[in-house]
């Protein structure tokens, strides 16, 4: 699973929605002390406007609540925010980090240990309260809220730990919220931060997507790709996914992968370069690129130096080209297609046979993708965009939606 991205990209003119959310909680409330209940319900509308600027990334923009610059040092911003409740909200800007998951895990821990300390507490225990995945506009983000305690016996306390977290013009954004309720008023800080930088940013893709992930209709993450032409009519992809996935009441599971590559625009790979950073330690850094007519592999996969040329020296489907397959598939007469892939979780040095096929006559937009042990079943649209579906490997199985498109992977 640590690059379900990869299979995704299968998986439509602009679903342009301001947002969407997919929020989960994880823990009954009506099981708590009254106090926290009602606690729990609080909110508030944030009438207060504020600007932030940072000329950096050509950020000028009025946001929700009262928003002051603490700090800005080695490429880190942090601001202070009054939203009119006991505990501010706090937003950071990094320039380095580790992957939308892997660092919001990263800031909620060193928030808890901050309360912990500023209270003189020691740490006593914490659960996953709720997940979220959505999307801001164009820009996907994760969410997880924390419910936490500190001290022992009747000096102990409890609280609530919101956080949220996005990547924008190769930066990264989170804020977090230490206090209980308050939900929709801090998602409205959040949301505005993020419209800040998406204001400024400037695209060259001729399509994007981002796809929701979901385990057990859990949101777990999401899928981000944007494609672009370069001078010569190459496609350029950049594909990112995040998944943060609860593995017990009270810990986390956290991915982050990205994989960059360019292809032709009849969908075969040119080169291509991905890595896989999971709970903190990068277990895939690779390299393709064509060599002397061959395919030669560089990098490390599980601690392991990778130096290889492919036991295939033909052309290979990019994951451009996955569109340009399953749009075909649709109007042809072939009931199935064969191809030849770059799947690092099988055997990186090695192309896997990957073949897509129609299910069903009756429904021809219905498809199916074996690739290894990997299955995928998913709808697809008239140019070959995955609408919804499903991937199974193994035991496990996650589902995909799509909730957002801009453009189309069409080159005509």
């Amino acid at each position: 699973m640590n690059r379900i991205k990869k299979v995704i990209i299968t998986a439509s003119i602009c679903l342009c929605m301001t947002s969407f959310s997919s929020a989960k909680d994880l823990i009954d409330v009506s099981q708590f002390p009254a106090w926290f209940q009602e606690a729990s319900q609080r909110d508030s509308v944030i009438e207060t406007r504020s600007s932030i600027s940072i000329p950096k990334y050509k950020v000028d923009s009025k946001v929700v609540g009262k928003f002051k610059l603490i700090s800005d040092d080695n490429g880190v911003w942090y601001y202070n925010v009054d939203i009119g409740t006991d505990s501010p909200v706090e937003c950071y800007v990094f320039e380095e980090f580790d992957g939308t998951s892997n660092s919001l895990k990263n800031v909620i821990e060193a928030s808890i240990e901050g309360a912990a300390e500023l209270n003189e507490k020691p740490f006593a225990n914490k659960y996953n309260y709720a997940v979220d995945v959505g999307v801001i506009k164009d820009t996907p983000y994760l969410a997880l809220d924390t419910f936490y305690s500190l001290g022992e016996g009747n000096q102990m306390v409890s609280g609530v730990l919101k956080a949220y977290s996005s990547q924008t013009q190769n930066t990264l954004q989170i804020c977090v919220h230490n206090e209980i309720g308050y939900r929709k008023a801090f998602f409205s800080v959040f949301e505005s931060f993020i419209n800040a930088f998406v204001e400024s940013e400037s695209t060259e893709s001729f399509f994007e997507v981002v796809y929701l992930m979901t385990i057990n209709d859990l949101p777990v993450g999401y899928g981000l790709e944007k494609h672009s032409l370069d001078a010569d009519g190459d496609v350029y992809s950049y594909i990112e996914s995040s998944m943060i996935i609860p593995v017990d009441a009270s810990n986390v599971s956290v991915t982050d992968s990205v994989e960059t590559e360019w292809s032709s625009p009849t969908g075969s790979i040119i080169n291509a370069d991905q890595y896989v950073l999971e709970n903190g330690r990068y277990t895939s850094q690779l390299a393709l690129k064509p060599l002397e007519g061959k395919w030669k592999v560089t990098g490390e996969l599980q601690g392991k130096t990778i130096d290889a040329f492919l036991t295939y020296e033909d052309w290979l489907l990019s994951s451009f080209g996955a569109y340009l397959a399953s749009a075909y598939i649709l109007t042809s007469e072939d009931s199935s297609l064969n191809y030849n892939a770059w799947v690092t979780e099988a055997d990186p040095t090695t192309a896997l046979p990957l073949t897509i096929s129609k299910t069903s006559p009756e429904t021809p937009n219905k498809l199916s993708m074996q690739m290894g042990p990997i299955k995928v079943d998913y709808v697809s649209s008239a140019l070959g965009v995955f609408d919804e579906g499903s991937i199974r490997q193994g035991p496990v199985q996650v589902n995909i939606f799509k909730i957002y498109q801009r453009g189309e992977p069409s080159l005509k």
